[in-house]
């Protein structure tokens, strides 16, 4: 026999109507929309971060190769034939991070080609240093 002479909707009785019309009102909607509200701050605070972070990567990455430019472009009688070739070397990696993959494969080639007054006939460390640097030089082209 229902309770108060009414029926609840459902078939259930007067106290399960009673629970449900509580809980449509005393809902954690207030808390979902405020952890709701949370996340959306959390996901535009982790944006605009990212948004930075690729800033100044772009940024130091500008000034990465404008150094290596700077040291490559200057006379090379006054550097080490080594210290040229591990500067080309420098630029290709910068450049294939980059996404620049002919360039970095140019950068290469100079590597090889500044190692060629190295002694590497004669000499065991520059040979190696040589071989390596040509190695690298068709690895780059392989990828």
């Amino acid at each position: 026999v229902p309770v108060g002479g009414l029926a609840a909707p459902g078939g259930g009785d007067a106290g399960d109507f009673a629970d449900d019309f509580l809980d449509a009102f005393a809902s954690d909607s207030d808390d979902d929309d405020a952890k709701e509200a949370e996340e959306a701050k959390a996901k535009e605070s982790e944006s605009v971060q990212a948004e930075v972070l690729s800033r100044e990567t772009v940024r130091l990455e500008a000034a990465v190769d404008d150094v290596l430019r700077r040291a490559l472009g200057g006379s090379s009688g006054e550097r080490a034939v080594k210290d040229t070739a591990d500067l080309w070397s420098l630029s290709a990696d910068l450049k294939e991070a980059r996404g620049e993959f002919l360039a970095a494969n140019e950068a290469r080639l100079k590597r090889v080609r500044a190692l060629e007054t190295s002694g590497w006939r004669k000499d065991a460390a520059a040979f190696a240093e040589y071989a390596a640097a040509s190695l690298d030089m068709c690895r780059g082209w392989v990828r």
